[in-house]
């Protein structure tokens, strides 16, 4: 139990502690219980630790389709830069814009709700505040914010 507390990564933890507990001598429906798992899970990890030993708890490679993104630091740099309204033709960012960004310049072709997706594994968010347009005159709104008169 001692080497599992100093184990980083919580499912490997799990899978030490349902081993030291079967050496200990408890049954494994015990043992599944206590960790929270399925009996035939604890089963399986006990016959993975008999055969290889700790190595084989470890989380195996997954297969999956590789990320399109290959630069992700640079998208999330040029995203938290802000939109050139002379550049980009915009004032923000929305999706399109930003799926188009990917297309063009990190050569990652993206679905719309994949362009989120990838926004959100940044730790970015896509909701704002409105922004103001670069051409707009802030003296003329305060003078017509002083002239309008809602009843």
């Amino acid at each position: 139990m001692e080497v599992a507390k100093k184990i980083k990564g919580a499912r490997l933890r799990l899978r030490v502690q349902a081993i030291a507990l079967l050496k200990k001598g408890w049954h494994q429906k015990d043992v599944a219980e206590a960790v929270g798992a399925g009996i035939r899970t604890v089963r399986d990890w006990a016959f993975r630790y008999n055969k290889e030993g700790i190595e084989s708890l470890y989380n195996k490679p997954r297969s999956g389709a590789p990320r399109k993104l290959k630069d992700s630091i640079g998208f999330k740099q040029r995203v938290l830069a802000g939109s050139d309204y002379k550049q980009d033709n915009i004032v923000s960012w929305n999706g399109q814009k930003l799926q188009e960004v990917l297309r063009k310049e990190f050569n990652a072709d993206y679905s719309l709700s994949g362009v989120y997706l990838v926004l959100h594994r940044l730790e970015l968010r896509w909701l704002m505040p409105r922004p103001y347009h670069p051409k707009a005159n802030t003296e003329l709104q305060e003078a017509f914010k002083k002239t309008l008169k809602i009843k």
